[in-house]
């Protein structure tokens, strides 16, 4: 499953409130904060996409350049340590 949406190089996160039964999310990897939400997945996309278009519109308007979500995936290698005990992650960011 994929826990992520993507418009216009955009990456949205996506989460689901089960007591307002409402998914929502934000644009992730800008300095701005852009939220959307919705009542179902179709909505939530439209939400999503309604405000990359909205940012991106303010951005011209205003004259500032329109940040793009930064592509990166993390990445973790486990292992275990000489002794054979204890696991060590080694995780870091791979830039796409």
């Amino acid at each position: 499953m994929e826990e992520v949406l993507t418009y216009n190089d955009h990456v949205g996160s996506v989460h689901y409130c089960a007591e307002s039964e409402v998914f929502y999310g934000k644009v992730e990897g800008i300095d701005d904060l852009i939220s959307f939400e919705g009542k179902s997945v179709d909505d939530l996309k439209a939400s999503f996409e309604e405000a990359v278009e909205d940012y991106s519109e303010l951005c011209r308007s205003a004259g500032k350049e329109v940040e793009k979500s930064i592509k990166a995936v993390l990445t973790c290698v486990y292992r275990r340590n000489c002794i054979g005990k204890q696991k060590e992650a080694l995780c870091g960011w791979v830039f796409l």
